[in-house]
């Protein structure tokens, strides 16, 4: 059992070591790596090769500065375009709504006046319609009168048959009518009844 023990241990150790001389093989390496850098720099060639590499990175942040700036320009670009044309949608939406107010303003100012012209003028066309309607009934009275009158002359007011309507003139009704005669024959014959010319204004 210590036997084992021992082996194991001793393994560990062996394995520590072996490790530990990895270590200081990589890093001298790296070191032996970083000092031929540094011996290559101090040379002439070496300074031109890291001047070109200087000159690149100088180049290629510049580039990238570039780009960068270019990137930021569009985005401003975009940007100022976006709000453009909001604030444009914005003024043509308040221009809509001022003229959809103005219409609607326009609208009722023109309703009202009609209703004002109309209330103006209502009382005159009451007037001219109670005038015409005053009319129609005293032409109807003097029809009704005179065709009254006419079937009273004849020779036998029974008789009397009017044909149709009467025709209608300003100052007369026109009937065509049919009565007997003193011979006791039925005839055809017109009568113009007299009534009221309707003129007014």
């Amino acid at each position: 059992m210590n036997f084992i023990r021992k082996v194991g241990h001793f393994i560990k150790r062996v394995v520590q070591i072996f490790l530990v001389l990895i270590l200081m093989i990589l890093g001298w390496g790296s070191y032996q790596e970083y000092a031929d850098t540094q011996a290559y720099n101090a040379t002439p060639e070496g300074q031109v090769a890291l001047a070109e590499k200087k000159a690149r990175t100088q180049a290629e942040k510049a580039e990238s500065e570039a780009r960068a700036r270019a990137v930021r320009t569009e985005r401003a670009k975009a940007f100022t375009e976006k709000a453009k044309a909001r604030k444009e949608a914005v003024a043509e939406k308040a221009k809509a709504k001022e003229e959809a107010v103005a219409r609607k303003l326009m609208l009722k100012q023109s309703r009202e006046e009609s209703a004002a012209l109309a209330a103006k003028s209502k009382p005159a066309r009451d007037r001219v319609e109670a005038r015409a309607k005053a009319c129609r009934a005293k032409r109807m009275k003097d029809y009704s009168f005179g065709k009254y009158h006419f079937t009273q002359s004849l020779k036998d007011p029974s008789s009397f048959d009017q044909v149709g309507f009467p025709r209608k003139f300003a100052d007369s009704y026109e009937i065509t009518y049919t009565a007997t005669n003193s011979y006791g024959g039925r005839v055809q014959s017109t009568h113009s009844i007299p009534v009221t010319n309707c003129i007014y204004k």
